[in-house]
């Protein structure tokens, strides 16, 4: 799979952010404005680095690759901006502005609860399927058949998007247990 180079390249980009950042942070030290926007935006690149690591040895579902590639996106426009912010501050101080990296900051962060929710999501479901059907569907009087659930969906743009975020084997609860007797 292709999930190691990529989550790489992500963590990659990460630490070369919190490089640049550091120094960034060490010609700004004076500036209290930019200090604390740095040391925000430190603090969320941090984060990401401790999600992102981990997942290099474990086998990733395509939804959290998906969120992973979305976060690299993220992080390579947080990347030429911080380059610029330096820049500026380095050569016109009178015109740094920090307002760019805070809103940077607000979409790692928005990136970071999506990542942290596909990875949540990708757990749930993988434990529901190393369960054995045999005993969920006893247990629980669960059915699985994706076949008949999407057969009642007629648009095909639905239908191949449940199949490729959603996946092929849902698991239906009959109404019955939620009747009260």
């Amino acid at each position: 799979m292709e999930a190691i180079p990529i989550i790489t390249a992500v963590c990659t980009i990460a630490k070369g952010i919190g490089s640049l950042l550091q120094k960034y942070a060490d010609n700004a030290r004076k500036e209290k404005e930019i200090s604390e926007e740095i040391s925000e935006t430190s603090s969320t690149i941090s984060q990401i680095q401790n999600i992102l690591l981990p997942l290099k040895t474990i086998r990733i579902d395509k939804q959290v690759l998906d969120s992973v590639r979305s976060m690299s996106v993220v992080l390579k426009r947080t990347e030429e901006h911080v380059i610029v912010c330096e820049y500026m501050h380095t050569h016109f101080p009178s015109l740094s502005n920090t307002g760019q990296l805070k809103r940077d900051t607000q979409q790692l962060n928005q990136q970071l609860a999506l990542l942290s929710t596909s990875l949540t999501i990708a757990q749930y479901t993988s434990s529901l399927g190393s369960k054995s059907e045999s005993k969920s569907t006893v247990a629980a009087g669960h059915t699985r058949s994706s076949a008949m659930v999407l057969d009642f969906v007629e648009n095909r743009d639905v239908k191949n998007f449940w199949r490729g975020y959603v996946g092929e084997k849902v698991c239906r609860i009959d109404n019955s247990l939620f009747i009260l007797h």
